[in-house]
């Protein structure tokens, strides 16, 4: 059985979760997670017959009204009748199974929770802030209910897991909360795998990043002057960094008639910037592609990998093309980090000479903000300008702006 909020319990000494449910007198008995259970096929079911009904359900409260008729009908059908308190626990854990995480549901009210990972249903792991990952105290009741709590967020995301495509990468809200989700099922992984990146309810804006300790004032100041003068910018860092955290916080400063490419939903856009995301028909490439046919003013991508190099290259050497603001996941070490990029673009253009790779860095992402986690805060960790190193005129190097910038801001 599971209980409402992980580690809590309703007397103080009995946890809910290993306690049975009070049954009122001539009441027959069941268990809680079997009657949980047992509404939740039944929710599914008259869902699946009428998915209009769960379209008007956009709310929390008409989640729970529909919810509560469920429930009632099943309580009604199998003659149980249960105690005030246990109702009330019973359309919590309901409501936490079918429309969020479950178990989990409590962590998501906590905003200093920014990831957790499942590897199956008594393997939880958390992170706070940008802190390191610590097992949590809590688990689903089985491999059966990790798996239906999982499916049913999908689900609600407008996605599912396949035989076909066992790997899902999507975004969607929870609790209020942008997230996102990567689901990884057999065969793509040996047990149900699933990483959920929680960003802050508020949109992250340059104020927030710098009370944050993510960049300070003149890093933001020389951030909003290349944007302004339009140079296009490459935010590189590994998993979980805050590269979208920073990138959210630049897109105001773009102008209308720019174009958002992700694989999740998880940016909060200002007013006149399109969203497109990787769904059927188009993959991620694809987006980029269809974004590129409509000439935006800029071009912002969350996130690029190197082994999309096709798309990549076709945005940096497309005539006309639009200015650039991309994220990469990749090394922060300059000598990777451009060996990595020369060596994605050949996997698309075999045999391009190296001249042509360094003179697209330099036209359309000239400038480089290297992002990292170290001593538990992300962190800019530089913001570099590409530049031809004197003495080896066919190699780029970076150069450092910030800190301790070569350039005076008035020069960018």
């Amino acid at each position: 059985m599971i209980p409402t909020n992980p580690g809590s319990s309703d007397d103080g000494d009995t946890p809910q979760s290993r306690r049975a449910p009070q049954f009122l007198p001539g009441s027959r008995q069941i268990s809680l997670a079997a009657l949980r259970e047992r509404i939740e096929e039944e929710f599914i079911a008259e869902t699946a017959a009428r998915p209009d009904i769960l379209l008007d359900a956009s709310t929390e409260p008409t989640r729970r009204d529909l919810i509560r008729e469920v429930a009632d009908y099943v309580l009604a059908v199998e003659g149980l009748n249960i105690s005030r308190a246990d109702r009330l626990a019973l359309l919590d854990m309901l409501y936490a199974d079918l429309f969020s995480l479950g178990p989990l549901d409590s962590f998501l009210n906590d905003e200093t929770i920014t990831e957790l990972t499942i590897d199956g249903p008594d393997r939880v792991h958390l992170r706070r802030g940008a802190g390191d990952m610590a097992a949590a105290d809590v688990r689903f009741d089985d491999g059966a209910h990790l798996e239906r709590t999982v499916r049913r967020v999908l689900l609600m995301a407008g996605t599912e897991l396949t035989e076909r495509d066992p790997f899902v990468e999507v975004g969607t809200l929870l609790r209020g909360r942008p997230a996102r989700l990567t689901v990884a099922a057999p065969p793509a992984s040996p047990l149900l795998h699933v990483e959920v990146r929680l960003h802050p309810p508020e949109r992250a804006t340059m104020a927030s990043c710098i009370t944050s300790g993510l960049l300070d004032e003149e890093a933001a100041a020389l951030l909003d002057r290349l944007l302004a003068a339009g140079h296009g910018l490459m935010i590189a860092g590994d998993v979980g960094t805050g590269k979208t955290t920073l990138l959210e916080a630049l897109l105001p400063l773009l102008p209308s008639g720019s174009i958002c490419v992700e694989r999740s939903a998880e940016l909060r856009l200002p007013e006149g910037i399109e969203r497109l995301v990787a769904a059927p028909p188009l993959d991620f490439a694809g987006q980029i592609s269809a974004a590129l046919e409509r000439r935006p003013a800029w071009l912002v991508i969350d996130e690029i990998r190197f082994d999309e190099a096709r798309a990549m290259w076709q945005a940096l050497t497309a005539d006309q093309g639009p200015r650039c603001l991309w994220a990469f996941r990749g090394a922060t070490d300059p000598v990777r980090l451009r060996a990595a990029f020369s060596m994605s673009v050949r996997r698309a253009q075999s045999g391009i000479e190296q001249e042509f790779i360094h003179s697209a860095l330099l036209d359309r992402l000239p400038f480089v903000a290297l992002m990292a986690r170290r001593n538990q805060q992300l962190s800019l960790l530089s913001l570099n300008e590409w530049q031809r190193d004197e003495q080896q005129p066919d190699t780029l190097t970076l150069r450092t702006l910030w800190p301790g910038g070569a350039a005076p801001l008035q020069a960018i």
